[in-house]
């Protein structure tokens, strides 16, 4: 299996590599291999549940039940995003409130791996869903405690319609440097894409079907940047809002759903 790569300008920090195909190399072990056609329920042991108002000014509800805004259906894992009046539904606390005290009327899934895994292979097959204010993500999360780092290995960005990945890593939140590109990818929205991540201790990189979308050389970092990767990661599949757009009362606003078919993970042994 070969993949090509993509033209375009790519921000500072990271490369491209034209000549070197990839494949899955033979040290690559597979750890997780979920295929939703064969599932009719999320394995409690490998997935959990994110709850409430969990980042910023998002206005969604995090559910943490599976078959309200997380469920099978037609052999896919589906996540969704719902509208309806907090106080009548009752798979939400009646005294479910955000630290900002909101009361928003929106309530949606996040997920993520139970495990966490150094120097990993991601591949997830999905169809994202776009619009307005619609802002879904698959992602790694860091777990070192000591310092931050999250890849996102897509997201879209329902300001400018265009899908990106970024690199955020950094000794925390408040001081970070960032690496990252966007495309229209008109197609993601309408047809199943493999999303695909690799991280080791030399390398990150980012791609989409065959097509390289970024790769950065941790080794051209310096050394306080380079350990912030080497740790453990969790995949994160998600669906929010944003809390930059302008919610009305429209039927149907913030509705949306994120479909995946599968997702598989191999980890192998880090280099030095």
């Amino acid at each position: 299996m070969k993949y090509k790569t993509s033209t375009g300008s790519l921000l500072a920090l990271f490369a491209v590599c034209l000549s070197t195909p990839r494949s899955i190399a033979e040290d690559w072990v597979e750890v997780l291999s979920e295929d939703f056609s064969k599932k009719t329920e999320l394995d409690s042991s490998t997935w959990g549940f994110e709850r409430g108002f969990v980042r910023g000014a998002e206005p969604q509800y995090y559910v943490d039940k599976f078959g309200e805004t997380v469920y099978i259906r037609n052999s896919h894992l589906v996540i969704a995003s719902k509208r309806g009046d907090m106080s009548q539904l009752s798979l939400i606390p009646h005294d479910a409130l955000s630290p900002q005290g909101r009361t928003e009327k929106y309530v949606s899934g996040s997920i993520f791996t139970k495990n966490s895994w150094q120097c990993l292979r991601v591949e997830v097959i999905a169809q994202l869903p776009s619009g307005p204010g619609i802002f879904p993500a698959i992602w790694l999360r860091g777990q070192d405690k000591r310092s931050y780092s999250e890849i996102d290995i897509v997201e879209y960005f329902w300001k400018t319609n265009k899908f990106g990945t970024t690199i955020h890593y950094g000794p925390d939140q408040s001081h970070l440097s960032r690496a990252g590109r966007s495309d229209d990818c008109s197609v993601c929205s309408k047809a199943f894409q493999k999303y695909i991540a690799e991280i080791d201790n030399n390398t990150v990189t980012i791609m989409r079907n065959d097509t390289i979308i970024t790769h950065l050389n941790i080794k051209d970092l310096n050394p306080d940047q380079q350990r912030i990767f080497k740790q453990p990661y969790r995949l994160k599949l998600n669906l929010a809002l944003s809390g930059e757009y302008p919610w009305s009362t429209s039927e149907g606003e913030g509705e949306a759903e994120m479909l995946v078919k599968s997702v598989r993970l191999w980890q192998k042994p880090c280099a030095k």
